[in-house]
């Protein structure tokens, strides 16, 4: 609105055409919805100028298009979203929900158990929610149990004719799921949400292997939810997907170590260690690492509890897979990796848990330094017989991370002979 008064003052006759992005459009809609709740706000809406006041009446019009026409059918639609998210709780839910009935099947070695499993943790799941939930229906553990295609059918909300034109919100009332921009506090971003949307300008430096990684997250945005919207109870597990798709889609491309598939790895490590990480590769010395992508947002999400949860799992985890294997492989560790491109102190530093076989990283490191030194007068090289055992596993680590990037350079440049 001060870019509007800017505009005014400088056009009197106001016959000046503005351009307004249609994501700006909605946060004014929302915006100025939320200002007309308080009555205090009156004196506010009187003093404003010519042009801001046609803004705002666009503003008002456009927002009686996008909210339901009657408080009846905005009611029913919040009671709605109640009833499918118990239903959800009851599908995903960790204490007792049907996933983690499935994925106990799956750890008993059950073939129907594993084949849903890989199949919810799709890509699919953002690009093509229809084929998606075609796939779901098709396996064989849901294709004669009615109480999982029902509770399936849960995850997304289908856009019919009413519900096409409506911008859903994220609601002031702790009661509710999702309303519109009549109650909203927030708009709705299924896709920000689940960890798709870009959070790297254009001017952003990236490397080889950056440029590869952020195109697919490009990709999954301009195709996300276009037909579905996902219910926001699915997110953390949409949010798990694009994690593991991520990782998965950097590690394929390494030469050096050999990614394990579901069945590999039941067979490698046993039947039990099935999801306890999301992937597991061996390098070339035969030494095991048990990788787990996460998507974690430093604005969004509730890190501390999630950062709790994570550190208390982590040594169980890890001292189960070392039962599990039994001496199979020379050394374990675990990777906690995150796949989401935000700020945090990770970027500059990487540090392991005092357990030595547990680590943090990050999937993309912003370099920080002055421009235009080399690197190799960046490095300082530590003889293995100084470092801490401690942090010796992390320069084990490190080394995999560095020849993978070796590894993508040399594609970059055209896998020129050296």
């Amino acid at each position: 609105m001060q870019a509007i008064g800017r505009v005014e003052r400088k056009d009197s006759l106001i016959d000046t055409e503005i351009f307004i992005s249609s994501e700006a459009f909605d946060i004014a809609m929302l915006s100025l919805a939320i200002a007309r709740r308080h009555p205090d706000n009156r004196a506010v809406f009187g003093s404003l100028s010519l042009l801001n006041d046609r803004f705002a009446r666009l503003c008002f019009d456009a927002k009686l298009r996008c909210c339901f026409q009657q408080e009846t059918d905005r009611r029913a639609f919040c009671e709605r979203m109640r009833i499918q998210n118990k239903r959800l709780q009851q599908f995903l839910g960790r204490d007792g929900g049907v996933l983690t009935t499935i994925l106990e099947e799956a750890r008993q070695g059950s073939i129907e158990a594993v084949e849903f499993n890989e199949a919810f943790r799709s890509i699919d799941s953002f690009i093509n929610p229809t084929a998606y939930l075609q796939r779901l229906h098709a396996c064989a553990l849901v294709a004669e149990n009615p109480y999982y295609q029902a509770l399936i059918d849960q995850l997304y909300i289908p856009l019919d004719r009413e519900l096409s034109s409506i911008k859903l919100c994220e609601p002031e009332n702790p009661d509710d799921i999702l309303t519109d921009l009549e109650e909203g506090r927030s708009l709705y971003d299924p896709v920000r949400r689940a960890g798709a949307g870009r959070t790297f300008s254009d001017d952003t430096p990236l490397g080889p292997i950056a440029q590869a990684l952020f195109k697919k997250i490009q990709q999954v945005e301009e195709a996300a939810f276009q037909q579905h919207i996902p219910h926001p109870g699915f997110i953390p597990h949409l949010k798990g997907n694009l994690g593991e798709y991520l990782l998965k889609s950097f590690v394929d491309q390494l030469d050096h170590i050999q990614v394990m598939t579901p069945e590999q790895a039941q067979s490698s490590i046993g039947p039990r260690c099935y999801e306890l990480f999301d992937l597991y590769v061996t390098d070339p010395e035969g030494r095991l690492f048990c990788l787990d992508a996460k998507n974690w947002s430093s604005s969004l999400d509730n890190k501390h509890d999630q950062s709790r949860s994570t550190l208390e799992a982590a040594v169980s985890k890890l001292n189960t897979i070392k039962a599990l294997a039994q001496g199979r492989f020379p050394e374990i560790y675990s990777l906690y990796i995150n796949t989401r491109y935000e700020d945090n102190p990770l970027y500059h530093e990487q540090d392991a848990h005092p357990h030595q076989a547990i680590h943090y990283l990050n999937l993309f490191v912003r370099e920080s330094g002055y421009k235009g030194v080399p690197r190799k007068l960046a490095n300082c090289r530590i003889p293995d017989d100084h470092i801490s055992q401690k942090r010796y596993p992390w320069f084990v680590a490190r080394d995999v991370m560095q020849r993978a990037i070796e590894h993508f350079i040399q594609q970059a440049q055209g896998d020129q002979p050296t």
